[in-house]
């Protein structure tokens, strides 16, 4: 991977995120807390997505080290350092 297609990859990681988290909270808005009882299979979908959400990898604080890329600041996260 190049260091120009990093900055990418993090934005696109986190914007796809945040995109199915608020799919899983509109479905989760239409059906109602039943749908979250541990016999619906909804519940694995939202409690999953929500997992996903919090993954250090794709958290919003990756736009920071998104930022601090493109400005040419060293990033504060060594797993992007390049």
């Amino acid at each position: 991977m190049t260091a120009a297609v990093l900055p990418l990859r993090i934005r696109i990681s986190t914007t796809s995120k945040k995109q199915c988290g608020s799919a899983v909270d509109l479905v989760h808005a239409s059906v109602g807390t039943s749908e979250i009882r541990d016999e619906q299979p909804f519940q694995r979908h939202f409690r999953d997505i929500h997992t996903i959400t919090q993954h250090g990898f794709i958290s919003a604080g990756r736009y920071q080290s998104v930022g601090q890329y493109a400005l040419g600041v060293p990033i504060e996260w060594p797993f992007y350092g390049i």
